[in-house]
């Protein structure tokens, strides 16, 4: 039998609803609308936002965005933590039929930057704390004489923002909140939803810098529907509450917190970053029922001592994603939940990427087979195909065998942005994905066994090693270079490097910490070499050139 798989029950299947020329921001509000007492909070701030005003918010910021003269095709950049207006800038972007590309909020000026430029963004929604990267970008275009941005909108704009930057007036982002002319503009532009891009977030793909994936409206409509409009992998509703700690400029946090949750009237706590303390506080304070987390949260929250003294009672879903959780980890972290009080808890793992918007496997929640729900991650979404094919051969393997996993669906991307080529190596002229991920299925499990894909998963970020490579090249001693992934107990892998100097030059001259702290001073501090760096006389590589990543990791494991 040969390993392709897909959602079993098509009996309970719901079909998509057919967009029409609808955006998925008007299927959005037509949900939320229900639910005008269901909130978001900013812990930070303690401060709330009730859904009937989220909905007010998004229409009001759609409407001075098409008066500001945006149109479809235009991008907007948005850079910030978890806040309340997160949302509403993502929501309001769909409605307004223009592009979003979130940033990371820890990136540095330059990766600002590059972002800025391959997505082409006409303007910036920013948060005020993170001016200083732009500023650094600024410097940076300057000497590349690129970089247009046409307005500037700051998140908590306040009396010592700076008035300017680039010769852009900075405005409050507030402003784009306000009632326009007491009416809601409507794009002039027709939708095509099935063609028509949103998202532009950033992947690296399987290998290379990072891409735009170009997610359409229909992408994230569909990947929404697959989830969360069936009870047996999404059992939420007004009485739910989930502590939102995973960035919402990835994917996976922006899906669950920022779609997802609201469209079944969830409640949502928003943290901006990951403090300890803040994070269990949190779950017990809004007696939070849902926890989405990476692999290092379900470690600290089975092995750190300070669990002990927060109630967890309420928890009853855990999903674990971005990563492999192991069986193990997995299982000791249901004992100490159900030691804190939450005894029906379901912990269970989730599988996906960017390129997917962002999920395609998931396990359900009456999945009795506790080492398959914790072990393995999960089965198909509605509506999505997984196969799995031979390496060299590319031909669907035997049940049981390894081989790279690979989905069709509604979720699958468009493509990457103005990247046809890197788009015909991802997805083949039959519709699959080529996901780079390497697994097998076995006793009805999906498992994850290894990646053939370059990218070293750290806390659930993507680093792509092409990147980091490109910086170690600059450094005047360095003639060659390979960045890979070591196992790191708490960051999951860590960015590690071999090197190879230049002819004559001493290794006394040219130390590792200096390498190391030259690369961090160009890179956002996930990217940084926590797992150090090497030096050797050559660098593997095939007879074509390519290096032979897996062979140093080999050495080094």
């Amino acid at each position: 039998m040969a390993s392709y798989f897909k959602f079993e029950d098509l009996k309970s299947i719901v079909p998509i609803p057919e967009p029409g020329n609808r955006s998925f921001a008007d299927f959005f509000l037509e949900k939320v609308e229900r639910y005008p007492r269901s909130w978001f909070v900013d812990a930070s701030k303690d401060e709330k936002m009730y859904f009937s005003e989220l909905v007010s918010r998004i229409r009001h910021c759609s409407s001075n965005l098409i008066k500001h003269g945006y149109k479809k095709g235009d991008t907007v950049c948005l850079m910030s933590k978890n806040c309340l207006n997160f949302t509403v800038a993502l929501v309001a972007s769909s409605l307004a039929h223009i592009q979003l590309s979130p940033a990371n909020p820890v990136f540095t000026g330059q990766e600002l930057l590059y972002q800025l430029e391959v997505s082409g963004s006409r303007s910036l929604i920013i948060a005020n704390n993170l001016l200083s990267t732009l500023e650094e970008a600024v410097k940076v275009a300057k000497q590349k004489k690129s970089l247009i941005l046409d307005e500037i909108f700051v998140l908590d704009l306040n009396s010592d923002t700076p008035t300017t930057i680039a010769g852009v007036t900075l405005q409050p982002f507030e402003n784009l909140l306000q009632s326009v002319d007491d009416q809601f503009l409507q794009p002039e532009s027709t939708l095509d939803p099935k063609n028509d891009i949103w998202l532009l977030p950033f992947s690296s793909g399987t290998t290379g810098l990072p891409k735009g994936v170009a997610l359409t409206h229909y992408n994230l409509l569909a990947n929404v529907w697959q989830f969360s409009q069936y009870d047996n992998f999404f059992k939420v509703g007004p009485d739910s509450t989930i502590v939102g700690v995973l960035p919402m400029y990835h994917m996976y946090g922006l899906f669950i917190y920022g779609l997802c949750f609201p469209v079944r009237g969830g409640n949502v706590v928003l943290l901006p970053e990951f403090q300890p303390v803040n994070f269990l506080m949190s779950i017990q304070k809004y007696k939070a029922t849902h926890v989405y987390i990476v692999p290092p949260l379900a470690l600290f929250l089975s092995k750190d001592p300070r669990v002990k003294d927060y109630d967890l009672m309420h928890v009853q879903d855990v999903v674990s994603a971005a990563a492999p959780l192991a069986l193990e980890s997995a299982e000791e972290l249901a004992d100490v939940l159900a030691e804190k009080g939450s005894k029906d808890v379901v912990i269970r793992q989730a599988w996906g990427m960017t390129e997917l918007s962002p999920l395609a496997t998931l396990g359900a929640l009456n999945e009795t087979d506790r080492s398959k729900l914790f072990g393995s991650i999960g089965d198909p979404l509605p509506m999505t195909e997984i196969k799995i094919v031979d390496l060299e051969s590319n031909e669907t393997v035997q049940l049981g065998d390894e081989g790279e996993i690979c989905v069709r669906g509604p979720q699958v991307m468009q493509g990457y942005y103005k990247n046809e080529e890197a788009t015909r190596n991802t997805i083949d002229e039959e519709g699959w994905l080529h996901s780079g991920d390497i697994g097998r299925h076995v006793n009805s499990q999906f498992l994850i066994t290894d990646r053939l894909k370059e990218l070293i998963k750290t806390k659930g970020h993507q680093v792509a090693p092409a990147e980091l490579e490109g910086i170690l090249l600059t450094h005047p001693s360095v003639q060659d270079c390979c960045v890979f992934g070591l196992p790191h107990s708490s960051l999951g892998e860590a960015p590690s490097a071999a090197v190879v100097l230049r002819p004559g030059t001493p290794h006394a001259t040219v130390t590792d910490t200096q390498l190391s702290s030259f690369v961090a001073s160009r890179v956002a501090p996930y990217k940084q070499l926590a797992g150090g760096i090497r030096f050797i006389d050559l660098i593997p590589k095939t007879a074509s050139g390519k290096i032979l990543r897996r062979v140093l990791r080999a050495r080094y494991l």
